[in-house]
């Protein structure tokens, strides 16, 4: 019973994910690990282009359907040892451990290209179509001025609002300065 109900708090239902709740023991975790001297995870900010229009033109089961398709396309292209986080909604938040800026930069751009080719067939007795998916990605690292891990998370998040600014679906970094190439 105490192992189910961990699992339940630990995973998100849909998409089997990490939670937001242990998502942030991971970020911490992780930022403990960068303070005391170990390698800085790359962090990935990422969440879906438009995905309200979605729910609204096909309603929520292809919603959870796209969500799930997410999820499962970003896990056939990173390790066994990252992580991915259901930060909330249609965000999420991804720890890469190993990679270097040149490496980060090759993922983000093939979890893009992995979530673009996927296509969801859509039919109704109105309509036949085929949902497609639009990622927005922002990118960076901790810092050994951070505070706390949500000051990372926030520059992730900023990377990835000017990705959507600058025209989504698209991988934006934000650089700090102590990451070693």
């Amino acid at each position: 019973m105490n192992k189910r109900l961990k699992n339940e708090a630990d995973y998100d239902a849909l998409t089997n994910a990490y939670s937001r709740r242990r998502g942030v023991e991971e970020l911490t975790n992780a930022y403990s690990s960068f303070i005391k001297g170990s390698q800085n995870p790359t962090l990935m900010m990422f969440d879906l282009d438009r995905f309200k229009l979605i729910n609204d033109n096909f309603g929520h089961d292809i919603g959870d359907v796209v969500l799930r398709r997410t999820v499962e396309a970003i896990n056939e292209i990173i390790n066994n040892s990252d992580i991915i986080i259901r930060w909330g909604g249609d965000e999420f938040i991804g720890i890469f451990y190993g990679l270097n800026k040149e490496e980060a930069r090759e993922i983000a751009q093939r979890i893009l290209d992995k979530i673009n080719s996927i296509e969801i067939p859509v039919k109704t007795s109105e309509i036949d179509d085929i949902v497609k998916i639009e990622m927005s990605i922002g990118v960076t690292y901790f810092s050994k001025s951070d505070r706390q891990p949500s000051d990372a998370v926030k520059r992730a998040d900023d990377a990835m609002y000017e990705s959507k600014e600058t025209g989504r679906n698209k991988v934006s970094f934000f650089d700090v300065e102590d990451v070693d190439e």
